[in-house]
Order: structure tokens, then C-alpha cells, then sequence
């Protein structure tokens, strides 16, 4: 059962993926290079411009046209590690997300003709050994396998895939983080604290998930030997920090001294203040809010209440963490489009996946009557992140065209064409 959901969740974006590339687009539409990038650096001699591609319909809303999206500055790392930084903007923050590009250089045997393509399909792989991770979890914890294919098949998901994001493969690691750290047997622990420091590697965010489940191991969390010595779950929990959050502290300062600090805003102290950026249309802006951010306040609304109970604390302290971070006191420029708000959400939907083995079956009476409400509200907030799915398989096609034939002969192809 377990493995069916991953492979259905897999089979879902492979016949998206196999759609979009037969129906004549580029591979590297999925890169969605922009030339203000690519035509600004002169270092690299394998980073190059290629006049026979051309993004449509970008998915930002300003400037889109000539910036691309995120999803270049993996490519390019991934292209020429060293010299990179020049066609990026803010390049010690991209190179914080230093192991996906790494991952695809290596895969591709340092082939740049072959980087779209291992891009893609780590992606493609980490979508679904995350909905694979999630899966076990939820049918050992007594929930239906199969609500993990929300987690897969979250619009935001399918918008990381397709430009080719770090979010995919660093919200797959943390599923396994979780997995290993509950049902990893004797040694699951440092198992999990290794895939939570690979994930941090991968997006800097994730490590919201290894902090609180360090912390937890101070509580003797349910399953834990309650009799254990406080300086033993202190040694513990320090030992996990450590394995956890270490290596992307020590990349961080090598990141730093190499490229410097970086300028970048991606949190603001007003809450949902992001909605009202200068710039940004407040009534384009609703579709963000109701789609995105407003089932994450429903579920944390369903959540919040329920913190003194002690089986799934953890979780639930996860789904506020995640929510308000990467929803509640996002920065302006995340509320820029659908795109980019709905991927910082894959980090909600997971955690609020993680919540409902805890929600309990209705009770009879009062009680009952609010748990059937709560119920309801958590449908609702699932229905909500999920209805965009239509609009991102279908916006999907709006990239990665290839110029007319007379257009490739106006200058050299990129690397990656060989």
C-alpha cells in the first residue's frame, strides 16, 4: 500500500513531464533561464547564452521576463561551481542551497549536457521517496497511507518540479528525517539527524524540523524511555543538534568568508504584512492568501488548542513553527505570485500532514460536536491547497518553447547542449 502511493504520485508527474516534453518544449524550460542573468556574467566559459530557447509566460509578475526564476541559479552552480557567482543575484544566499546543484553535477558525471535532465529527475525522485517516507510514517501511526498523496500532489510541489527547485528534494529529506527519527529502530535517531542536516544543505529552512525534534528528545517524547536520565536526553539531544545542524553551520561560514553576508529580507517582523507590499496588487494577491495561507491558519487555528495534550506536540509545535515562518511573516517578495508563495507552503502541508494521526475520531456530545467541526475545517484547508493543482498543470506549458530554427543560428548554444 505504501509503495502504491508513491508510485501513483510518481506516475502523476511523469505523465505531466512526458506531456509537456512531447508537445514540443525544451527541457531547460523547466530551468527557465532568464537573460538578465545569464547575459550579465563573463566568468564562465560552460555558463553560456542559448539563442534557440526563449521562456514564456514567466511565473513572477515583475520583470519576470528578464529575470527567469530560481531555479537558473541551481543550474548554473551546477554548470561551474566556481564561477557561478556572477550570473547570480545575492550569490552567497543561493549557495547556501549547495546540495541539490552539487547532487545534479555529480549525477551528470559533470556533463553539462546532461544537468537539465538530472535536475529534473532528482526531483522527480525526491517527490516521491517523500511521499514514500510519509506514507510508512502515516500507516505506522494508524492514518491512511494515502493522505500522503496530498503532500505530492500539492500545487506548490508541482510548481517546484517544474522549474526545478531545491523544495522537492530538501522537504523529502525531512520526510525521511521524520520517518527514521520514530521508526528507525536503534540507530534511527542519528539516521534521522543525518537526513535533517542533508535537507539543511539542500533549503536553509528546513531547519525548523531538526531544532524542535532536538529539543523534543529533552522531553522524553511519547515512545521515549520516560526514566532516562536528564543528562543523558541533554547529551542525546545535543549530539542530534550537532549531526543535524552543524554541517550547514560550517558550510555557512565558509559560504560567508567566500562570498560574503547577504542581503535579503526573507522574513518581516508585521504579520502577513507581505500582502500589503508597495508594488504588489492586493486583489491578485487574495488568490495567494486563500489558496496558501489560509488553510495554514485553519489547520494551526485546529492545532493551537490542542498544544496541552501531549501525544503529537511535537508535530503540532512543527505546524506553527513552519506557518509562521514561511507563511505568517514571509517578506514581500514571497507574496510576489502563486509560484513563489505555494512552495514555501510544501514545508506547511507537510507538518499538517504529520498532525492528523492526532486528530481524533468524534467523540459523542460537546465534545464531539467540535472534533466533527474541526474535521470539517481540516477538509476545507486541504480542498483550499489543493484546488490550484488544474491552473499549475496547465501553467506548466507556458515554458520552455523552442525558438523558430532561423533564431539558433544567431550566436553559440549553451553548455548544456553540448
Amino acid at each position: 500500500m505504501v509503495a502504491q502511493v508513491a508510485l501513483a504520485v510518481l506516475l502523476f508527474h511523469a505523465l505531466w513531464l512526458v506531456a509537456f516534453l512531447g508537445t514540443g518544449h525544451n527541457i531547460r524550460g523547466l530551468i527557465n533561464v532568464g537573460p538578465h542573468f545569464i547575459l550579465g556574467g563573463k566568468t564562465s566559459s560552460v555558463i553560456d547564452h542559448d539563442p534557440s530557447y526563449r521562456a514564456v509566460a514567466p511565473l513572477t509578475r515583475k520583470n519576470a521576463d528578464e529575470a527567469g526564476y530560481d531555479g537558473q541559479f541551481s543550474f548554473y552552480i551546477a554548470l561551474d561551481p566556481t564561477r557561478a557567482r556572477s550570473y547570480i543575484d545575492g550569490p552567497s544566499y543561493r549557495y547556501e542551497r549547495i546540495l541539490y546543484p552539487m547532487l545534479a553535477r555529480f549525477t551528470a558525471l559533470e556533463q553539462p549536457a546532461a544537468m537539465p535532465w538530472t535536475l529534473l529527475i532528482i526531483n522527480w525522485l525526491a517527490c516521491g521517496g517523500g511521499v514514500l517516507a510519509l506514507a510508512a510514517w502515516l500507516r505506522r501511526k494508524g492514518a491512511s497511507p494515502w493522505l500522503a498523496a496530498i503532500y505530492g500532489l500539492y500545487p506548490g510541489m508541482l510548481v517546484a518540479i517544474q522549474c526545478d527547485l531545491t523544495e522537492p528534494l530538501a522537504y523529502g529529506l525531512v520526510a525521511l528525517g521524520v520517518y527514521l527519527f520514530d521508526f528507525g529502530g536503534r540507530r534511527g535517531v542519528i539516521a534521522s539527524a543525518v537526513a535533517f542536516a542533508l535537507a539543511a544543505l539542500t533549503r536553509e529552512t528546513t531547519l525548523l524540523f531538526p531544532i524542535l525534534y532536538g529539543v523534543s528528545i529533552l522531553g522524553a517524547r511519547p515512545g521515549a524511555n520516560p526514566h532516562r536520565e536528564l543528562a543523558t536526553r541533554i547529551r542525546h539531544a545535543l549530539g542530534f543538534l550537532a549531526v543535524s545542524c552543524l554541517p550547514f553551520t560550517l558550510w555557512l561560514i565558509l559560504d560567508y568568508s567566500w562570498l560574503g553576508v547577504p542581503h535579503t529580507e526573507p522574513l518581516s517582523p508585521v504579520p502577513l504584512s507581505g500582502l500589503f507590499s508597495p508594488g504588489l496588487s492586493l486583489p491578485l494577491r487574495s488568490l495567494e492568501f486563500v489558496c496558501v495561507a489560509l488553510p495554514a491558519l485553519l489547520f494551526s487555528a485546529v492545532a493551537l488548542p490542542a498544544l496541552r495534550r501531549r501525544d503529537g506536540r511535537l508535530e503540532r509545535l512543527c505546524l506553527l513553527a513552519n506557518t509562521a515562518m514561511m507563511v505568517v511573516f514571509s517578506a514581500g517578495v514571497v507574496w510576489a505570485g502563486y509560484a513563489s508563495i505555494s512552495r514555501q507552503g510544501i514545508a506547511v502541508v507537510l507538518a499538517a500532514l504529520l498532525c492528523l494521526p492526532y486528530v481524533r475520531a468524534p467523540a459523542i456530545g460537546r465534545a464531539g460536536a467540535r472534533q466533527r467541526r474541526s474535521r470539517l475545517v481540516l477538509t476545507a484547508a486541504f480542498a483550499l491547497w489543493i484546488v490550484m493543482l488544474p491552473v499549475a498543470l496547465y501553467g506548466g506549458f507556458h515554458r520552455g518553447l523552442t525558438s523558430p530554427p532561423e533564431t539558433i543560428a544567431a550566436g553559440r548554444t549553451v553548455a548544456a547542449d553540448g
